[in-house]
Parts: C-alpha cells; structure tokens; sequence
C-alpha cells in the first residue's frame, strides 16, 4: 500500500507539472506571446539578444508571421558597447497555439560610431 501511494504521489506531481509548464507557455494568438515565446524558446535569441524595442510582427493567414526588431545583445563586452544591438528579421510558422518555429533569421549589427 505504502508503494503504491509513492507512485500515485509521483504520478500526480509529473501531471501537475506538467500542466503548469503548459500553462506558462505564451499563447501564439497575440503579438506579444508570440514575441514572448520566440525569445524564451529559440536558441539563438535566447542566447543572443537581450531586450527588443520597436517591435513589428505581421502575420500572413493563420500560420505564418514575419517579425521586425531591434534588440539589445546579451552580455555585451565592453570594448563593444559602440555595437550595441542587432536588428532582427525572423520569418516563421505558428505551428499551434502554444508553438512556433523561426524558419530564417536575419540579424544586422547596429552600431553607433
């Protein structure tokens, strides 16, 4: 009996987490959680840009969108800081609503001096 209430223990926590995980994810049908998960989610704007301004997304139908930016880079050494952000152009598909896949990303490093 003690066995079998570890297990269902267990079950219910993988379940609830589970679900929590989900319900944390941005929900693709707004502009800002489709922005809010491509940057939590692809590798390389979660490991390379920082905050974005000037954010423009256009979407073409129900599954495809073309994001404009110009975001800070994370980690910035500082003899860099005259380069400071990348202007971004990702195109993608919104896969579910809970999902989407940058399909290109273009980045331009936007610099001061």
């Amino acid at each position: 009996m003690k066995r079998q209430t570890g297990v269902l223990l267990v079950s219910i926590f993988l379940i609830s987490s589970i679900h929590a995980t989900e319900a944390n994810k941005p929900d693709m049908t707004s502009d800002a959680g489709l922005v809010t998960f491509l940057q939590r989610s692809d590798l390389v704007m979660s490991r390379t840009l920082d905050r974005c301004r000037d954010v423009s997304v256009d979407r073409s139908g129900e599954k495809a969108f073309h994001m404009r930016a110009t975001c800070a880079i994370k980690g910035n050494p500082e003899e860099d800081l005259d380069c400071p952000d990348y202007r971004i152009e990702a195109t993608g598909t919104i896969d579910t609503v809970k999902r989407a896949t940058i399909r290109r990303l273009t980045m331009t490093l936007v610099c001061t001096g």
